[in-house]
């Protein structure tokens, strides 16, 4: 039913769209003793999601990402009861070698489909809500789920190592490659007091909120696939460039509704923020400074990129 992605190479030419993964979300659910009244695609996303009469979420896993499959559900199952921060989970399996997770649709859009007709102050009033929320993620209890908490150290010494080039094989400019060495060499990154869950991709894309009556009410967080454990600041660094992306009213908003403003008011924070920016997993700065504010060196886009005034 559904087609070969063993590689990367057969995944990227398979269309996420496809028909397949409809007929496929409707077996399922036809397997549970329920006949769908719709289907229907998302017409974004990396990897293939099915909706179900709007109430319910399929979401495909191809056997080259089965790492992204067992993050999403040991997210999913840790975050259950946890006040609507996600999607609740409603069940997961394999289907012709493609392991799947279906759960509740949330309520609302994406931010990022709601941004272009928000006023400043609703825009304002969603990021405030987005740090609320995502403080409540942070200070979860660990001790409710399964995690290795070394993993975190470990990680951040393969990103220190390969960071170059990585960074190298992004075509970034050469005078920013050069700053990275001494750049991280000036920043204290210390071991966190105590480890957290990161979602690590904090965007528009990936928060949900429903606006009703000219209001607007946080649904949830979505894509929990990259989420892992680690220090808290590692969040802030795609909050600062897909959430607020530059902006210093939307970043304070933030920080106001997390409770850090007085931290990030310092140039400290900011260059750690920028710090854990160069060593994300799935950093790119070259295709960031094409939507954020530039600058000649490392400081000023850490100054420009988090600025909360």
């Amino acid at each position: 039913m559904l087609p070969t992605a063993i590689t990367l190479e057969q995944f990227s030419k398979i269309d996420l769209r496809s028909p397949h993964f409809l007929e496929a979300a409707k077996a399922l659910c036809i397997k549970n003793g329920k006949i769908p009244l719709s289907l229907s695609a998302a017409t974004s996303g990396s990897l293939p999601v099915v909706f179900v009469d709007d109430k319910s979420v399929f979401k495909f896993f191809p056997p080259v990402h089965i790492e992204g499959f067992q993050t999403e559900l040991k997210a999913l199952q840790f975050l259950v009861g946890a006040n609507s921060l996600a999607p609740k989970l409603l069940g997961s399996g394999v289907v012709d070698k493609w392991s799947y997770v279906q759960m509740t649709k949330l309520e609302g859009n994406s931010l990022k489909d709601l941004w272009n007709d928000l006023s400043f102050e609703d825009r304002a009033l969603a990021c405030r809500q987005v740090g609320i929320e995502l403080r409540k993620i942070h200070n979860l209890d660990l001790k409710k789920g399964t995690f290795d908490l070394a993993s975190w150290e470990d990680f951040m010494i393969v990103q220190k190592q390969g960071c170059l080039v990585r960074h190298k094989k992004t075509n970034l400019r050469t005078d920013l490659i050069d700053q990275i060495p001494g750049f991280l060499a000036k920043v204290n990154l210390p071991k966190p007091a105590q480890f957290s869950f990161l979602h690590t991709e904090v965007m528009k894309d990936h928060v949900f909120f429903n606006k009703t009556m000219g209001s607007l009410r946080f649904s949830g967080f979505i894509d929990f696939e990259p989420s892992m454990i680690g220090a808290v600041e590692y969040d802030f660094a795609s909050v600062g460039i897909f959430l607020s992306s530059g902006d210093k009213q939307a970043f304070r908003a933030f920080c106001e509704g997390y409770g850090n403003l007085e931290v990030a008011s310092k140039p400290e924070f900011r260059k750690r923020i920028m710090a854990y920016t160069l060593l994300h997993k799935y950093s790119n700065l070259n295709w960031y400074l094409q939507f954020m504010p530039n600058a000649n060196s490392l400081d000023e886009l850490a100054d420009s990129w988090w600025a909360v005034s």
